[in-house]
């Protein structure tokens, strides 16, 4: 039902876009809007529902017309939220509409159409696919560590190469890395990904010899760049590692209260 699905959305994703947002103002006194995603998710869900419902009251097994109809209707709103976030990117309404980041609907909607038409998920988990996608994201790599950022390269480098790296993650695993404890791990990650990205800002932490190493690695030759990315790679899995430990004790503790769980992790206890 409509209703019961529209609170659901409400509840796992505005109340705490509220809620944990006003506690991490109230704790640090950063902006509560750091919390973007949630609020952005819940806006894509309301820029796609109207057109969903129509759909399926009204193409359902329509077939091939149900599929052009995706088609032009996605595209077009694609297009047209991309020029309205350049156009009213810094303005005041962007607070409201979240112009910069709508520019991510195109993967929302991506992963939707992946879901509804088993074909395009096939062509989008194959080999072929992975593999010149991983073209792509070397690519890309290249352009941003050996060229400087020119217009021509901007579009290829906010649109073409994250769908390139969304395909070779899918891929990896979904086709390859399908089994172990390190898997098993990352899927546990992903069932709990909205409670610990509410919760991992307040575990973030540096280490500044760490980083001024690579920085002054990325500024000399290849064999010291190739360092510095090495050395970053390491520090990032092990930052990450230790942030995503902590926000999963943190989100069981939150979760032993049903009023907790929900308004600062979207959360309903199961009875």
């Amino acid at each position: 039902m409509l209703p019961t699905y529209l609170w659901r959305k409400i509840y796992t994703l505005l109340v705490p876009f509220i809620v944990a947002g006003m506690v991490f103002y109230a704790i640090t006194g950063e902006n509560f809007t750091k919390y973007w995603f949630l609020r952005t998710l819940f806006i894509f869900i309301l820029m796609t529902l109207p057109y969903e419902v129509f759909r399926q009251r009204l193409l359902s097994g329509w077939g091939v017309l149900a599929v052009v109809s995706d088609i032009v209707y996605y595209l077009s709103v694609v297009y047209i939220v991309n020029v309205l976030s350049w156009k009213y990117r810094g303005d005041m309404v962007d607070a409201i509409i979240d112009s910069e980041h709508l520019l991510h609907y195109k993967f929302f909607i991506f992963g939707l159409l992946c879901k509804r038409y088993p074909t395009l998920q096939k062509y989008a988990s194959s080999n072929l696919c992975y593999t010149l996608s991983l073209v792509v994201l070397i690519f890309a790599m290249y352009l941003l560590h050996h060229t400087h950022p020119v217009v021509s390269h901007l579009s290829f480098m906010i649109t073409i190469a994250p769908f390139a790296g969304i395909l070779c993650a899918y891929y990896l695993f979904s086709m390859r890395f399908t089994e172990g404890s390190i898997v098993r791990g990352f899927r546990y990650i992903g069932r709990h990904s909205l409670e610990i990205y509410i919760l991992h800002f307040y575990f973030i932490f540096s280490v500044p010899l760490v980083g001024q190493f690579v920085i002054c690695s990325m500024s000399q030759d290849a064999f010291h760049q190739a360092m510095g990315s090495t050395t970053q790679l390491v520090y990032g899995i092990a930052g990450a590692l230790v942030v995503c430990t902590l926000a999963v004790v943190a989100m069981k503790v939150i979760r032993t209260s049903n009023l907790l769980s929900v308004l600062l992790l979207g959360r309903l206890n199961k009875s």
